[in-house]
């Protein structure tokens, strides 16, 4: 008997502890997910794992004095058979700023562009939807800097994805609508109804 209460303790202690250190193990994994579909220099903190539900906060990519990206809080659900099918629910961003830089050969997004390992091709999950309410965009031109606020959705479309985004630089929004592939390696958007290739922006 006294061995099978030990043994009980040890694995319920052993659980806690793993209980208590799977938001880390989470995070890792995250980022090392990240880095392997070529973002760069991914930083994050778990706030709260749940069954359904991940909650980030202070999502950050590129120089940490100057992110590329930084998001505040995120919140992603899924179920667990998705998962298993590398499919997510739903993400909401919030208190999202995104840096894009004019380098004199176009406009340059430094978040992206690392390497992509053979583990992460084809690594980066289906998103149902995604929604960014407050976000701002902004550009470092040659000779100026501007802040536009803008909000966004993107929905599995078919293969791939589509996106709608409203650009606030004056009164009126600017509309903007997109379509990528899934793993975000090729697409379109039109802007004004002019079109703009991806490439374009690399």
């Amino acid at each position: 008997k006294k061995w099978g209460l030990a043994a009980a303790g040890l694995a319920v202690t052993a659980l806690a502890v793993l209980y208590l250190n799977l938001p880390r193990l989470v995070g890792n994994a995250l980022l090392s997910q990240a880095r392997q579909i070529g973002l760069r220099d991914p930083r994050l903190r778990v706030l709260h794992l749940g069954l359904g539900r991940l909650k980030l906060a202070d999502v950050t990519l590129g120089a940490a004095a100057a992110p590329a990206l930084r998001i505040e809080r995120v919140v992603v659900t899924y179920s667990l058979p998705g998962l298993l099918r590398k499919e997510i629910k739903g993400v909401s961003l919030s208190g999202v700023t995104v840096r894009v830089e004019d380098q004199g050969a176009g406009l340059r997004f430094q978040g992206w562009g690392g390497p992509v390992s053979a583990a992460g091709a084809g690594a980066i999950p289906k998103i149902g939807r995604l929604l960014i309410e407050d976000g701002v965009l902004k550009l470092l031109l040659a000779d100026r800097e501007l802040d536009i606020p803008f909000s966004a959705r993107l929905a599995a479309a078919g293969a791939g994805y589509a996106l709608w985004a409203d650009l606030k630089p004056l009164a009126t929004p600017i509309r903007l609508e997109g379509r990528f592939d899934r793993e975000f390696a090729s697409g379109t958007i039109a802007f004004m109804n002019h079109g703009i290739d991806l490439d374009s922006l690399a």
